[in-house]
C-alpha cells in the first residue's frame, strides 16, 4: 500500500542519514587521530632536535673545558720548572763560594810554602798539617796573624789535603746536580700523568653523553610503546646516541688535546735537555777551574 510504501521509505533514508552520520564521525576521529599523530610526531621531532643540539653543546664543553685545562700555567708554565732554577741558584752560590774559600785557603798555604819551603821548625812550636785532627793546621790556621806557621812535613801532605777539598767540591756538585735533574724530570712525568688523566676524563665524559645507559634505552623503549604502535609510532630510538656518534665527536676533540699534551712534553723535554746541558757546562768548566793541565788549582797545589 502507499502507506507502507511511504514508511519504508522513511526508514531507508534514516538508515542512510545513520550510515552517513557514522561515516562522517569515523572520518572526524581519523582525521582527529591523523592531526593528534603528526603533532606529536613533530614535537618528538623537536625533542629529537633539541636532545642532539644539547649533546652537541655539551660535547663541545668538555672538548672546551681540557684545551682550556691544559693550557693553564699549571701545565704550561709549571711551578717545578721556577723551583729548579732556584735551586740551580743556589747550588751555583754555594758552589762559589766553596771554591772561593777554597782558592783562599791555596793563596795562604803558598805564601806559607814559599816562606817555608822545607817545614823547618821545632814540634813544639808547629803544628801539625791537615784538617782530618782537631789540632789540624787547616782548622786553626789564624788568616790575620803576622807570622806563619811553620811545618814539620813537607809540602805534599799539605796539597793532598787540598786535593782532597777539590774533590769534594766536585764531587758535591756532581750529587746536587744530578738530584736537580732527577727531580726536575720526574715533576715533568706526573706532569704529563695529569695531563693524560684530563685527556682520559675528556673522552670518559664524551663517551657517557653519546653512548646511552641500559637505563636510557629503558625510558627510549617505553616511550616508543606510549606513542602508539605499528607505522604509528614515532621512532624514539632515533634520539638515542650510538657509539658511532661517540667516537666521530671524540675524534676532534682527542685530536686536540692530543697537540696540547704533545706541547707539554715538548716544552718539558725541551726545558730538561737545557737543564742538563747547562749544568754540564758548568761542572765541566769548574772541573776545567780545578783540575784542568793548564792552569788548574789541582797541578798548581801539586806543583
Amino acid at each position: 500500500t502507499v502507506s507502507q510504501l511511504l514508511v519504508h521509505r522513511a526508514a531507508l533514508s534514516t538508515n542512510q542519514q545513520l550510515l552517513d552520520n557514522d561515516v562522517s564521525t569515523k572520518t572526524l576521529f581519523t582525521q582527529l587521530r591523523q592531526h593528534d599523530i603528526l603533532k606529536h610526531r613533530a614535537h618528538a621531532k623537536r625533542v629529537a632536535e633539541l636532545y642532539t643540539a644539547q649533546v652537541q653543546v655539551l660535547g663541545d664543553s668538555v672538548a672546551l673545558w681540557s684545551r682550556q685545562v691544559l693550557t693553564t700555567t699549571h701545565f704550561r708554565e709549571p711551578d717545578y720548572r721556577a723551583d729548579t732554577l732556584v735551586r740551580v741558584g743556589r747550588s751555583l752560590k754555594q758552589t762559589r763560594n766553596d771554591v772561593a774559600n777554597l782558592i783562599s785557603g791555596v793563596g795562604i798555604l803558598v805564601q806559607t810554602l814559599l816562606r817555608n819551603p822545607h817545614g823547618i821548625g821545632s814540634t813544639e812550636t808547629s803544628e801539625i798539617p791537615g784538617g782530618a785532627v782537631p789540632s789540624g793546621w787547616l782548622q786553626h790556621f789564624d788568616h790575620d796573624q803576622a807570622t806563619f806557621t811553620v811545618f814539620t812535613r813537607g809540602p805534599d801532605a799539605i796539597a793532598d789535603q787540598w786535593k782532597v777539598s777539590v774533590n769534594v767540591i766536585l764531587q758535591q756538585l756532581r750529587h746536587e746536580n744530578g738530584r736537580i735533574v732527577e727531580e726536575a724530570q720526574a715533576a715533568q712525568r706526573l706532569l704529563q700523568q695529569e695531563a693524560a688523566s684530563v685527556h682520559a676524563i675528556m673522552l670518559h665524559d664524551l663517551e657517557q653523553l653519546h653512548v646511552p645507559s641500559p637505563e636510557e634505552m629503558a625510558v627510549v623503549a617505553q616511550c616508543a610503546h606510549d606513542a602508539g604502535d605499528g607505522d604509528h609510532a614515532f621512532p624514539y630510538h632515533t634520539i638515542a646516541p650510538t657509539p658511532d656518534a661517540a667516537a666521530a665527536a671524540q675524534g676532534p676533540a682527542a685530536e686536540a688535546t692530543s697537540a696540547e699534551m704533545h706541547a707539554i712534553a715538548a716544552e718539558g723535554q725541551w726545558f730538561s735537555e737545557a737543564l742538563v746541558l747547562q749544568l754540564f757546562r758548568r761542572g765541566a768548566a769548574l772541573v776545567n777551574t780545578l783540575t784542568g793541565s793548564t792552569g788548574g788549582l789541582v797541578p798548581i797545589i801539586a806543583d
